[in-house]
C-alpha cells in the first residue's frame, strides 16, 4: 500500500516537472525565433519592396516596416541588443547581429 502511494506521488511530481515553463533564456530565444519567422514571412510576401527590419533589446524585440512599428514582443532581459533584416526572397541580409544560439540557414533563411 505504501509503495503504491509513493509510486503515485512520484508520477505526479514527474508530470509536474515536465509541464513547467522554460527558463527565461529559452523563452526569449523562442520569442526571438517567432519574431524572426514573422519578419521573414512579411519581407517575402511584401511585393512593394518595403524595408522590413527587426530590432531587439534586453527587454523587447520589435518588427518595423520602413521605420513604423508593426509588432513588439516582451523579453525577460537575458539577451543583448541585436538586429536583422531579410531580403525579398527570404535570405538574411549580411552584417546582422542575432543571438548566437539562433541559427538561420544562409541561402534559404530557414530558422529551425
Amino acid at each position: 500500500m505504501v509503495i503504491a502511494i509513493i509510486g503515485i506521488l512520484a508520477s505526479v511530481i514527474f508530470a509536474m516537472n515536465k509541464t513547467s515553463k522554460p527558463s527565461g533564456a529559452a523563452s526569449d530565444i523562442a520569442t526571438i525565433k517567432t519574431a524572426l519567422r514573422q519578419l521573414e514571412l512579411r519581407s517575402t510576401s511584401d511585393l512593394s519592396g518595403a524595408n522590413w527590419t527587426l530590432s531587439g533589446t534586453a527587454s523587447n524585440v520589435s518588427i518595423y516596416n520602413n521605420g513604423t512599428l508593426i509588432s513588439s514582443y516582451d523579453l525577460s532581459g537575458t539577451t543583448g541588443e541585436f538586429s536583422a533584416a531579410f531580403d525579398q526572397v527570404g535570405r538574411l541580409q549580411t552584417n546582422q547581429s542575432i543571438p548566437a544560439s539562433i541559427y538561420i540557414e544562409p541561402e534559404t533563411g530557414y530558422i529551425p
